[in-house]
């Protein structure tokens, strides 16, 4: 049944509904995954090297018991978690629908699966045009060199915005369970460290995890749905989506992983005397000089990480094309009834 709502409550209660629902998934593989988190930050970090990283990291992350990798949980971590998956959808949304708008371009189209089309389905699809529904409508327009420039820019803009403002809400949460609360608070609070209320609250190391953040984001959102399309239709179905985003993910975390290897460097070298700024050039000055490429990439650094961040990040695009869809008529349905007795 498609919902009656105006043009403008409709996309609302779409876009709150997806964000929510990623915020959802999000925390739940998040936190039963914390150990593999924990595991690839100290991987990712200078903690290790040499051979047998992967067993340094695993030895470092339970040496206090094999419950130490949820000790370092908060409930600003639940917190940041879900609104790190829901702030990203939501802004990104967003962001999409704001420049398609300002640059006269498309909206991001969404993977669209296979289905069987019956008189039913002809009938909503009707009533969908004419709703203008977020993610569900596409102009036809000239796609001269002009368009497409405006389309590659928005492809950038578009991950850039939601990804920074992902990163002002979970970054400092990360940074307190790469550290562990108490930790976290006597750097913080070096007077070496000098902090106005923005990078205080962006946390260490920031633009570096709005890096990792943002070729995430890319993946989830813009490359996978992308080349889904490709595929023949017969090939579009839930399955190949959900193993479409994990190989996504996979390609995404090639590049991540180095972000993440440098936000990592970035932390341990701020803890050096208590408490020192983060100079990106000294850090990478000194990995390269220390390790060489391998302080940034090594099989171990990128397994560790695709272990992490693929159970959630990756499964991203099934879940928002295959699952979340399943309630969305009823919440939509439930949101009509509870506007039209109000309006």
């Amino acid at each position: 049944m498609v919902s009656k709502l105006p043009e403008e409550v409709d996309s609302a209660v779409t876009v709150t509904y997806r964000s929510a629902g990623l915020g959802v998934w999000g925390t739940l593989i998040r936190a039963i995954g914390m150990p593999l988190e924990k595991i690839a930050l100290t991987a990712n970090s200078a903690q290790v090297s040499g051979q047998g990283q992967y067993r340094q990291a695993f030895k470092i992350t339970f040496e206090e018991g094999w419950a130490a990798p949820f000790r370092v949980l908060t409930a600003r971590s639940g917190i940041a978690w879900f609104l790190q998956y829901s702030i990203m959808g939501f802004t990104f949304q967003i962001a999409d629908r704001t420049l398609s708008k300002a640059l006269n371009v498309d909206q991001f189209q969404v993977s669209q699966l296979k289905k069987e089309v019956t008189e039913e389905d002809e009938e909503d699809r009707i009533k969908d045009d004419r709703t203008n529904n977020i993610h569900e409508i596409y102009e036809t327009r000239d796609k001269d060199l002009t368009y497409n420039a405006r389309y590659g820019s928005k492809m950038i803009l578009a991950p850039l915005m939601a990804t920074s403002f992902e990163s002002l809400v979970s970054n400092k949460a990360e940074g307190i369970r790469f550290y562990g609360p108490e930790k976290f608070t006597k750097i913080e609070a070096s007077k070496l460290i000098k902090q106005n209320i923005i990078k205080k609250a962006a946390g260490p190391a920031y633009v570096a995890n709005v890096g990792r953040n943002f070729l995430m984001c890319s993946s989830a959102f813009i490359w996978t749905p992308f080349f889904f399309a490709k595929l023949p239709e017969d090939y579009k179905t839930s399955t190949n989506l959900f193993w479409f985003g994990l190989l996504g993910n996979w390609t995404a975390n090639l590049a991540a992983v180095q972000c993440q290897s440098l936000w990592g460097r970035s932390l341990d070298y701020m803890a050096v005397d208590g408490g020192r700024p983060i100079n990106y050039s000294s850090v990478i000055r000194e990995g390269l000089k220390k390790e060489g490429f391998a302080a940034f990439f090594t099989p171990t650094k990128y397994c560790s990480r695709v272990l992490m961040n693929c159970p959630a990040q990756g499964t991203i695009p099934w879940f928002y094309n295959s699952v979340l869809p399943i309630a969305e008529p009823r919440v939509k349905g439930m949101a009509t009834g509870v506007y039209n007795s109000m309006f």
